[in-house]
């Protein structure tokens, strides 16, 4: 009758124990996934400065835009 009442024991703990985990989990800050960027494929770019000259460029829609706001320049699709 003792070996029933500690292996009772023993399963009411370990029940106690994984309802304390699963509401820890479930109280924790909400997941956020990171955001994808569709940059796309790569193209051939013509960008050109405040002068006029003409640099040509491969790269994303994303790698463009960043070359457009490091080199202080316009691109378009060639």
């Amino acid at each position: 009758m003792k070996k029933n009442r500690r292996i009772w024991s023993f399963g009411a703990l370990l029940t106690s124990g994984a309802c304390a985990l699963a509401a820890t989990t479930l109280a924790s800050s909400k997941a956020e996934a990171f955001p994808v960027l569709l940059c796309g494929p790569s193209f051939q770019w013509i960008c050109t400065d405040d002068s006029g000259v003409k640099i040509p460029f491969v790269g994303t829609i994303c790698d463009a835009r960043q070359f457009e706001r490091r080199n202080h320049v316009v691109c378009v699709r060639n």
